[in-house]
Parts: structure tokens; sequence; C-alpha cells
């Protein structure tokens, strides 16, 4: 059943207001949920969030809104947007298609660099097309697309 109102955003959008020089986010103000809304509100992030992860990763920007600092009937009204998003866009789909791309990661790490840390790693994964292999170490690093991941981590 579609909704009454379509939508093909996850979240509202907030338009520019041109010629204006300064432009401020709403300023997030103390929640004023029960914990019967909180609950809901968890409910509905449940149910979508392996969806978000595994089919559709659209959602995952409207699921990630903090309920902590909003109050009622704005988290309400982004929740009943957010559902009419997911009806509207029953069908979505991965679709993986042959390319040229190769995956490419930087890795560095080091050892007693900070005090307190014995250990830092980090690494930047992405696609190019250009494979350039062998990889030689002056050849030039492969042109960047999107990154995969970025890691980084600390031991202390």
């Amino acid at each position: 059943m579609l909704p009454k109102r379509p939508q093909h955003s996850p979240h509202p959008h907030t338009p520019p207001a041109f010629g204006v020089k300064i432009q401020y986010a709403k300023e997030n103000i103390e929640s004023d949920l029960t914990p019967d809304q909180v609950k809901y509100i968890q409910q509905v992030i449940g149910v979508f969030l392996y969806y978000g992860r595994a089919i559709d990763s659209t959602a995952l920007a409207a699921i990630g809104s903090n309920i902590s600092t909003g109050q009622w009937e704005d988290i309400k009204f982004r929740t009943n947007h957010f559902l009419d998003y997911m009806v509207t866009h029953l069908d979505a789909k991965i679709v993986y298609k042959k390319s040229d791309m190769h995956l490419w990661t930087h890795t560095d790490a080091s050892y007693l660099t900070e005090p307190k840390a014995r250990s830092r790693a980090g690494g930047y994964h992405y696609f190019s097309d250009t494979p350039k292999l062998p990889i030689l170490v002056d050849s030039p690093a492969p042109m960047y697309n999107h990154p995969v991941i970025n890691l980084k981590t600390k031991r202390s």
C-alpha cells in the first residue's frame, strides 16, 4: 500500500535560504520523549537497520538521526517521512556489474609514536580503474575513487 504522499528522500529536505549570508542548522534542544516514544523509535530503527546496511544504504542517513536531542513532534514527523520513503521504494536492489575496477589499499602503522599508546594503524581502501601492475616503488598512485572504508586504530 503506497503512502498518501510518496517520499523520494529518506529524510526531509531543508531548502537553502538564498541571499542569506549565514545559515545555521536547527538548534538541538533537550528531548521531551517519553519512554514509550523512545521504544517506538528504537523499534523502527531496529526493523530497518539490517535492511539499510545490506540493501538500501540511503536509509542509513535517516536511521542515524539522534533521538536524544529533539522534540517528539519533529522526531515523529521525521519518522513518518522515513516510513513513507520506505513504502514508496519497496523494490530497492543491489546490482553488481563487471568493471575494470581494482581494490586498492594504503596502510601504515607505527609503534611508540605517542605517549601511553603502544601502536597506531590506519588504512584507506578504495577502487580505481588503473591497475598498473606490477606495483614498483616509483609507480604513481592510482587515481582515487570513492573510499570503501577508512580505518584507524589505537592500541593502548
